[in-house]
């Protein structure tokens, strides 16, 4: 026979690592509290570093894949003089430079406190995640020698909103019931999905481009202009409209507006074509993500019951650990 059992709390724990293009966001708990933490997207090959100090900081940022050492984030940045964001594709999930960003999001979480054998649940594009989901899984499994989950990024925002903390559903009947439309708005990406009645539709799922077709535009209009940048650098400018120039901050906002211009656009087509059939029977559209500031405001002039997440950059990751302690929590082993 069948029975549904739940979990010792110290056995439901799961580690939420949504690898990104801009930055690695982990969410896992420590004890019983939730916390997250963030690594930059960075990794190079490591190499000797002399001085003391810098060499003593890149030990702590420092995995090794296949044999071979890597530095991630800050020091691969500092070290490797990274000018770009790397993985800028859709294989990516199955390059050494990903691997290195798990082994590193993995191993930080441990070190702040998280369990050494916590479920890992990962995020895929939702235009990718058929196609490349079971892949990621037996790689990611094999690399990190725990168990790993692979979701749709989209469904970690509405698990975030569907599941506590602790991993338990806050209404059964809301989830059985509600409606819920996905916008997240990611550096790749922006990856739409909607849950009717808590399943997910397939042809409601899609992605279009994300932030980093602001950052390549604004790089571009800079460019023009006789300002040279990197993709990194308009990242920090498309945040503040500020841009340093020879020790002062320049207003940029005209620039910023016309970079901005066509991603918004292509966002609002995606979701009008999408949702708009099925929006006024919605209870809801979430929009979160690190560019959801972007957007939002135009979103919310559109529709009703626009909600963001107030820690929208790490919605994903939060949603994904609430995800995977849930499922931890529901198993049903078979008993003789």
């Amino acid at each position: 026979m069948f029975y549904r059992i739940f979990l010792c709390e110290e056995n439901v724990k799961a580690i939420g690592l949504d690898v990104g293009h801009s930055a690695v966001k982990l969410a896992y708990s420590r004890g019983a509290l939730p916390e997250t933490a963030l690594i930059p997207t960075a990794v190079v090959p490591a190499f000797t570093i002399y001085d003391d100090g810098a060499a003593k900081r890149a030990a702590r940022e420092t995995v090794q894949v296949g044999g071979r050492s890597y530095f991630v984030g800050e020091t691969a940045i500092a070290q490797g003089g990274m000018r770009t964001t790397p993985g800028l594709f859709e294989d990516w999930v199955q390059t050494s430079q990903h691997d290195a960003l798990l082994l590193a999001g993995q191993r930080l979480a441990i070190e702040s406190g998280a369990d050494e054998e916590a479920l890992i649940v990962l995020g895929l594009p939702a235009g990718l995640y058929a196609r490349q989901r079971d892949a990621l899984r037996e790689r990611a499994s094999r690399l990190l020698g725990t168990e790993v989950m692979v979701m749709s990024q989209p469904f970690g925002p509405f698990s975030l909103h569907m599941i506590d903390e602790r991993g338990v559903l806050r209404s059964a009947h809301a989830l059985e019931s509600e409606s819920w439309a996905v916008i997240e708005v990611g550096y790749y990406t922006t990856d739409f999905t909607l849950l009717r009645n808590g399943l997910w539709i397939e042809d409601k799922t899609a992605s279009c481009s994300g932030v980093s077709r602001a950052t390549d535009r604004l790089r571009k209009a800079l460019s023009v202009s006789g300002v040279s940048s990197t993709l990194m650098e308009c990242e920090e400018i498309l945040r503040t409209r500020k841009m340093r120039n020879f020790g002062e901050m320049v207003g940029v906002d005209r620039e910023v507006d016309d970079a901005l211009g066509p991603m918004i656009s292509e966002i609002l087509d995606t979701a009008d074509t999408l949702f708009a059939a099925d929006a006024r029977g919605l209870d809801g559209i979430i929009v979160t993500g690190g560019g959801s500031d972007y957007v939002v405001e135009a979103i919310q002039s559109r529709w009703q019951r626009v909600v963001k997440p107030a820690n929208p950059r790490f919605s994903v990751a939060e949603g994904m650990r609430r995800q995977g302690e849930y499922k931890l929590r529901m198993r049903e082993p078979q008993v003789a």
